[in-house]
Parts: structure tokens; sequence; C-alpha cells
């Protein structure tokens, strides 16, 4: 669903609230949109958590992550794919492995548009 979308919903669950039960309609819709906030930043923090766990911009394999990369991607589901925080570089981040294989990976509003694996040299 789009933000925008979301955002409609949450207005008119408000004012649908109001118009049903009053000052305390308002109030439960208000708890639950804050109660999914909540869980939402919940799940961010324990995703930024994992990912600083492992070295910046290293990977176990680099070209398991690139098969495992779609286009429309967000950059929330690549983080636990590749276990780490990525390099960041022009336009995207880079993920490197052991052998020195690297993924490139370009963004464009937090979604993958494409990437580039670069095998060892």
């Amino acid at each position: 669903m789009s933000r925008l979308l979301r955002i409609v919903v949450a207005i008119a669950a408000l004012f649908a609230a109001g118009a049903l039960g009053g000052w305390k309609g308002v109030v439960l819709v208000m708890a639950v949109l804050i109660v999914i906030l909540l869980v939402q930043f919940w799940q961010l923090m324990k995703l930024m958590g994992m990912a600083q766990k492992g070295p910046v911009g290293r990977v176990a394999d680099a070209a398991a992550l690139g098969a495992k990369l779609r286009e429309g991607m967000k950059l929330v589901d690549v983080l636990p794919l590749a276990g780490s925080l990525g390099e960041a570089i022009e336009g995207g981040y880079r993920w490197t492995d052991a052998g020195g294989a690297r993924v490139d990976v370009a963004l464009r509003d937090g979604r993958i548009t494409g990437w580039t694996a670069h095998a060892a040299p």
C-alpha cells in the first residue's frame, strides 16, 4: 500500500471513529495507530541492530547475494540478505566478500533499480 493511501486510510478511520464512537473512538484509533508505528519502529531498530553486527560493506558470498536480488526490492529487504550495511557508493551501496567479488546495488527512492556483480580479480 502506498504511503499516501495509508495516510488517507488513517485519517478516514479517525473520522469514522469520531462519528461512530465520539472522542472514545478517536482515542481508540489513535492508540491503534501509535501501536502500529511503534511495531514498525521496533522492526527497523531490530534490522539495524542485526546489520551493524557485520562489518560495513562485507558479505559472506557476493554471488549468492546477487542471485537473491530483485528489481524493486526495498533496501530494508536487502539488509537481512547481506547481513551488514553496505558501503556507500554514488547512487547506491556495495558489498564485497572475502575473495574480492562484489555486488554494486543501484537504488532510487529506497528501491533497487539494478545491480552489478563483479567477479573476484
